[in-house]
């Protein structure tokens, strides 16, 4: 397992005061969890996953801030928790830290069926996912083996969290909300000053995951540019603070970055397009794209090439080749064509 980081503190160019609080979230994956003091209530911002040694790192992470940065704050302390969005690494350790807390949660209304019922956001989410895969042609059997590894939508979710409030405002006290789909419905970036916390929107080293807009509206490439746009307008951000990863210090130019891969990752498909055959199926565009990819990387992959497909036919770029056979056949696979 991958040895945690040094709970980090940074101070914003109005006096708040953000550290970063890493903690193991799913296997291998590390994720990291803020305090914000200084800007309203004291606040968390993400949860952990609850799984393993989760909820424990966050709490160690705590008493560090308390016994290196001399801060009074502990756990009971905390008032508020904002969930940038709704994926399980980020809002899962929400039962388990307000045990040990009296918090409002917090959340944007399009990802807070996650947490206020997570059951009947799972078995859907499941749902869309088995429909995408049929329209996609995928074969059954494959289709099942990459089902099993949907951990965003897990067969046992955690509890449902009551009294969630919803995030419908542009800031909350002094932490300005930024409504940044794509990567899920709800996602948001929180802004303290000059202090981007970004969630998953933008990390330094990964281009974050898409899910074509299909499984649930606000997902999707075309959104996810379109957030990538809204944070990059956003004047004098000296640093963002990701969920995973590193700090990012010159987010205006990781935006640039990730805009020129997803501009390539769009040609790809288009280029692959020109050398089929004939019709082609986003399995058989995503088998074209990946080639060496099993288990889970599979599953991303797929998701990650049925967002560009559907983003070409969305802009007019590809159309469906087999109308006929789809209305007469409901689990027939689309296939698609240059237009």
């Amino acid at each position: 397992m991958p040895r945690l980081s040094e709970v980090q503190q940074f101070l914003s160019s109005g006096g708040a005061r953000v550290y970063r609080i890493p903690c193991k979230v799913l296997g291998e994956l590390t994720g990291r969890v803020y305090l914000v003091l200084g800007a309203g209530e004291p606040t968390l911002v993400d949860a952990g996953s609850g799984q393993g040694e989760s909820t424990q790192n966050i709490l160690d992470g705590l008493d560090a801030v308390r016994r290196a940065f001399g801060e009074s704050t502990d756990a009971a302390h905390i008032k508020r928790i904002i969930v940038t969005h709704g994926h399980l690494d980020h809002y899962g350790g929400l039962g388990e830290l307000l045990a040990r807390m009296t918090a409002e949660v917090w959340i944007h209304p399009l990802d807070s069926r996650a947490i206020a019922a997570p059951e009947e956001s799972a078995a859907l989410a499941r749902h869309a996912a088995r429909q995408v895969l049929v329209q996609a042609g995928v074969p059954e059997e494959t289709g099942r083996e990459l089902l099993a590894h949907h951990w965003l939508a897990p067969r046992e979710p955690p509890a449902a969290i009551t009294n969630v409030k919803l995030l419908e405002t542009n800031a909350i006290d002094d932490i300005r909300v930024l409504h940044s789909p794509g990567h899920s419905p709800g996602h948001v970036c929180l802004l303290v000053d000059d202090l981007l916390l970004c969630g998953d929107h933008i990390l330094p080293r990964t281009i974050p995951q898409l899910w074509p807009e299909s499984l649930r509206p606000y997902k999707g490439l075309g959104h996810y540019l379109e957030s990538l746009d809204r944070v990059r307008a956003v004047p004098g951000i000296r640093l963002a603070l990701p969920g995973h990863e590193a700090i990012i210090e010159d987010v205006y130019r990781r935006i640039d970055e990730i805009r020129r891969s997803q501009t390539r990752r769009i040609q790809y498909v288009a280029d692959l397009m020109r050398r089929a055959n004939g019709p082609t199926t986003i399995w058989q565009i995503a088998r074209g794209l990946y080639q060496q990819t099993a288990g889970f990387f599979a599953l991303l992959a797929f998701m990650d090439a049925a967002s560009r497909v559907e983003y070409l036919h969305q802009r007019g770029a590809l159309r469906v080749a087999n109308l006929e056979q789809i209305e007469s056949d409901p689990r027939a696979a689309w296939q698609y064509v240059l237009d």
